[in-house]
This record gives structure tokens, C-alpha cells and sequence, in this order.
């Protein structure tokens, strides 16, 4: 019976873990997987970093202009709770704190948001976020563990870069996480637009790489992706 029991709650694990295991496809079809290329940043290897809870720096210079969407932007805010606000010498931070993305957005309709299991984190006990900027991209960093499971040590690593031609990628290391507090929403929301284009929720992709917007169909072709890659895009088009 102890041996039955045993294999009994090793299934129940096995199965739990093949679950949290699956590959994540992305809800809005702007956003495309590519190969996974998380990459761990040091306290020591970023240009800010910080330890808390809540926590929210502003009117950071990107150090280049990007232009997404038709507008450009040379500026950003970042958050402890899993987001980056891009803007311009006109733009306000809105400064919002933990919550869901309509939130935010209701908050501050005009502003644009990279969003990375944006929920209300903490990295007060455990972990770090953070910065980096490089003469192309800016590379936003977050090794947090979620509020709910503050100082349990279940931390989770993901980054946002964002580069000078607008390509902005998403990649995921590894997750544990037991709570959360609201939705975990990774995706981008676009203030001049009013675009909210989502990534996914309710679930912190692991070991997985996105990267929106769509590539040009010249680069499907270079993928390999050939004929499906056109028929795919044609659809969108229409």
C-alpha cells in the first residue's frame, strides 16, 4: 500500500510538471515564437538595478530614438511590477503600480506599455530588476518572485529587449511561482494606437522566446517558412 502511495503522488508530480512544461502559444497573432535566448543578468552586469517592492524609476534616456507604430520614443519608466513605460518629452508616467492591464491603461490611456507577467511582483526578500542599455537595445530585467509568494524564494526570470528598429522581444528563463494576485499579462499596449495586442496571461511562459511585430515576408522566406509564411500574412492582411 506505502508503494502504491508512492507512485500515486509521483504521477499526480510528473503530470503537474508535464502541465507548467507546455509551450505557450501567444493569444494575438502579431507576436511569434523564436528560438529561446533568455540570458540572466547579474546585479553586477546592469547598468540599475534595484531590490523591492513597488518600486518605479522614471525619465530614463533610452540612449537612441525608436519609432513604434509611428511614433517615436527616447525615454522609458520602468516598474518593479513587470512593466516598462516607453515615452517622449511629452508623455506623463503614469506611475501605476501593481494590478490588471485595463488598469494601467484606464490609468493613462495615452501611454505605451511593454508588459512581462506584469501582476504585483516583489523582489523586496528575493531576486532583482533592472537595465541595461547598450548603443542599440535596451534590455529590461526582472528575477522576481510574485507578492503572493513574497519571501518564499520562488523566483522567476524574465526580460523585455527592446531595439532601435522597434523589434521588441520577450524572453523567458526559468518560473516558480505558487500564487499570484491578478493576471501575470505579458504583452505590449500601444497609447497612440489604443492597440492592446496580448502575449498571453494567467501564466509566465517557460524557457520560451517571443518577438512582435510580425517579420517582413521576405524574412519568412529566409526562416524557411516559405509559402505558408505568405498565405499567413495574406490572411492577416485582409
Amino acid at each position: 500500500m506505502k508503494t502504491f502511495k508512492v507512485l500515486i503522488l509521483s504521477l499526480i508530480f510528473f503530470g503537474t510538471f508535464l502541465v507548467n512544461s507546455q509551450a505557450i502559444t501567444p493569444v494575438d497573432p502579431n507576436f511569434y515564437e523564436i528560438p529561446s535566448n533568455y540570458h540572466y543578468y547579474a546585479p553586477s552586469s546592469l547598468d540599475f538595478y534595484d531590490s523591492d517592492d513597488d518600486s518605479h524609476w522614471t525619465d530614463i534616456s533610452l540612449g537612441f530614438t525608436v519609432e513604434i507604430a509611428n511614433k517615436t520614443y527616447d525615454r522609458f519608466a520602468i516598474d518593479s511590477n513587470g512593466y516598462v513605460q516607453l515615452m517622449d518629452e511629452f508623455d506623463t508616467d503614469s506611475n501605476y503600480g501593481y494590478g490588471y492591464e485595463y488598469d494601467l491603461i484606464a490609468d493613462n490611456p495615452d501611454g505605451t506599455y511593454l508588459m512581462a507577467a506584469y501582476d504585483d511582483l516583489s523582489s523586496y526578500y528575493y531576486g532583482h530588476y533592472g537595465y541595461k542599455l547598450e548603443s542599440n537595445r535596451a534590455i529590461f530585467f526582472w528575477y522576481t518572485e510574485t507578492y503572493d509568494d513574497e519571501d518564499s524564494d520562488y523566483l522567476n526570470e524574465f526580460e523585455i529587449i527592446l531595439y532601435d528598429t522597434g523589434r521588441i522581444e520577450w524572453h523567458f528563463g526559468w518560473q516558480d511561482y505558487d500564487s499570484y494576485g491578478y493576471d501575470l499579462f505579458s504583452g505590449i499596449y500601444l497609447g497612440n494606437t489604443g492597440q492592446l495586442a496580448e502575449l498571453t496571461s494567467d501564466i509566465i511562459p517557460d524557457s520560451q522566446s517571443f518577438a512582435f511585430p510580425i517579420p517582413e515576408p521576405s524574412t519568412f522566406v529566409l526562416l524557411g517558412l516559405g509559402l505558408l509564411g505568405a498565405v499567413g500574412l495574406k490572411k492577416k492582411m485582409k
